[in-house]
């Protein structure tokens, strides 16, 4: 029993590290699993700001759309300006060119210039040495003069006295001696006046020569100033060129950014689309989220019962322990070691049942735990996670080469300038007696009707077997081909049935500007704002559309259009060349056609 007990007691010190290592390990266990639940409680409750963001994001990618759009049409904009800027330095650089060139003469004409200064100045010395002279002169002068006419003044006076006191004049000799001396009296005046006279000519002599230094002066300043400026210049034309050049590159990026713009604009499409995948995976994930915060409270409650458990289980073996060491150390305590064996034995068993209980239990709630909380992993999840935006192309139709992209263009103008050939060589107003009736105007259309319909198909046969133009309804091409020839010679009939020779000039012109309007060449976006504004106006607009539909796809709903289109021009213009014509005929007749028509 002794052998047994040593046994038993080392068995028991066994058991209680174990079961203190157990205890440690199950309230770890309690306390992490109640932080994974309160960190699956957070995340539960941030689930709804994730949706708002989501939500926020969505209304967002709008705005940056929406943005990218407005940014798109600053960016065509910008490209005009700098258009405009660039042509502007290219004349600035020529206007510093002829200006250093003007610099350069002024330059060469420049020791000339600085010789005559040197010869101004040493003349301004000479007349300053000779005003110095002068002056000197005339200020002895004016002191002379001026002790001269106080000598006068006084020997006036006393004459004046000696005649108002002279007792052997009659009144007539005084009177004529006074006018005498009142002509002596004249004189001095005219001295004194004469004084003043020398002061203001010595003040101008004086302001002439201070003039003159500041125009010797000055020379030499304007002859620094010219070296200055001719450098300068220099350096202004320098930084001119450069500037040139920097314009350049600057229009270059600018176009870069426009089709960058357009780039991000399409991705930014994409975006918005894609935002409303994301949104449906985030419900997905919050409501996940929101079935493990549930189990994970439940773990967090097994997880307790079993750290109790373990606990006890602990305090058990401890005492355990304490027993077997009272039984090892005498046989004579058998009675005494053997109750408390047995007590400690009791409380093992109750031990190990609620170990066993909380073992169960800390099974049960991690299955479920595991089962509710655990993310299976989704190809799908995973490739929208990694990649929640997909770029898909899809060609609107196809061209293989450039000339088959331009042969809508081609074909619209050549039709146009084909009806206003025609126009210049067939006679369309009245001539040599003819009468202006309704019957007239239907036999002329009779001929120019078929003649454009002819045009139109024999372009399209040159655009298809001549040309080699790829071309994905050959039908539909000739017969909106044969349409748009009858509505542009129709529209040279009417203006040049009501206008003559003016009508005839207004259709070139008219020509010209659906050259560049009508979106030919390059998308109306890019063409300035006047022909953005006149584009929808222009026929050759809607030729132009239906030709490219009717090469590149086929007969589409864009192409019935177009046509509806032309046929509306078409009707028009035969309404207006009747009413016009027959209306104001006696103004459309020509001379000999008048009198005809005043004799009937």
């Amino acid at each position: 029993m002794s052998t047994n007990l040593t046994k038993a007691a080392d068995g028991s010190v066994q058991l209680t590290s174990g079961l203190n290592t157990l205890s440690g390990g199950t309230q770890t266990l309690a306390e992490k699993s109640g932080e994974l639940s309160s960190g699956l409680n957070q995340l539960d409750d941030n689930s709804g700001k994730l949706m708002k963001g989501s939500a926020d994001l969505q209304a967002g990618s709008t705005k940056l759309r929406q943005g990218l759009e407005s940014s798109a049409a600053g960016s065509t904009k910008l490209r005009q300006g700098l258009e405009s800027s660039a042509a502007g330095s290219t004349e600035l650089r020529q206007g510093l060119e002829t200006a250093s060139a003007g610099a350069s003469k002024l330059d060469k004409n420049l020791p000339q210039f600085t010789a005559g200064l040197d010869q101004l100045n040493a003349r301004a010395q000479e007349a300053n040495a000779s005003l110095a002279a002068v002056n000197a002169a005339a200020d002895t002068l004016k002191q002379e003069l001026s002790s001269r006419r106080e000598a006068l003044e006084a020997n006036v006076a006393s004459i004046k006295d000696v005649i108002a006191s002279s007792e052997t004049l009659t009144e007539e000799e005084k009177g004529a001696l006074l006018q005498s001396i009142a002509t002596m009296e004249q004189n001095v005046q005219n001295l004194a006046q004469q004084e003043s006279a020398l002061d203001a000519s010595l003040a101008q002599a004086n302001d002439a020569t201070e003039k003159i230094n500041q125009l010797a002066v000055g020379g030499q300043s304007i002859a620094s100033a010219v070296s200055q400026l001719d450098g300068g210049l220099a350096q202004l034309l320098d930084g001119s060129k450069r500037l040139e050049q920097g314009q350049t590159q600057l229009l270059a990026g600018s176009k870069q950014l426009e089709q960058g713009q357009t780039q991000l604009l399409a991705g930014a499409k994409s975006l918005e689309q894609g935002q409303g995948t994301l949104t449906q995976g985030l419900t997905a994930y919050t409501d996940g989220v929101h079935k493990a915060a549930a189990g994970s409270s439940q773990l967090t409650a097994g997880a307790q019962q079993l750290a109790t458990g373990a606990n006890d289980a602990s305090t058990a073996s401890g005492q355990l322990t304490s027993g077997l060491g009272q039984l090892s150390d005498g046989a004579v305590a058998i009675s005494s070691g053997a109750g408390q064996l047995t007590d400690g034995a009791s409380r093992l068993a109750d031990g190990n049942s609620k170990l066993a209980d909380g073992a169960n239990t800390l099974k049960t709630e991690l299955g479920k735990g595991a089962k509710d909380a655990t993310v299976k992993p989704s190809n799908a999840r995973d490739n929208m996670l990694a990649e929640p935006v997909v770029l898909k192309e899809h060609d609107y139709s196809t061209v293989n080469n450039y000339g088959s992209g331009l042969a809508a263009y081609i074909l619209s103008i050549a039709l146009f300038a084909g009806a206003l050939m025609f126009s210049s060589v067939y006679q369309i107003r009245p001539e040599h007696g003819e009468t202006l009736t309704w019957r007239f105007l239907v036999g002329k259309l009779s001929i120019i009707l078929p003649i454009g319909a002819l045009q139109g198909i024999a372009a399209s046969v040159a655009i298809v077997y001549v040309l080699d133009a790829d071309v994905a309804s050959t039908p539909a091409l000739y017969g909106f081909a044969a349409l748009t020839g009858m509505t542009f010679i129709t529209l040279l009939f009417t203006l040049t049935m009501l206008f003559g020779r003016v009508g005839q000039f207004s259709a070139f012109l008219l020509l010209l500007l659906q050259i560049g309007g009508s979106g030919g060449t390059f998308p109306v976006e890019m063409t300035p704002s006047f022909f953005q504004s006149i584009h929808r106006f222009l026929p050759m607009t809607y030729s132009v559309t239906g030709f490219r539909e009717a090469l590149g796809i086929g007969v589409t709903d864009t192409l019935i259009t177009n046509g509806q289109i032309l046929g509306l021009i078409l009707f028009s213009a035969l309404v207006i060349s009747f009413a016009g014509a027959l209306g104001g005929k006696r103004i459309l007749l020509s001379t000999k056609a008048r009198k005809r028509h005043d004799t009937v």
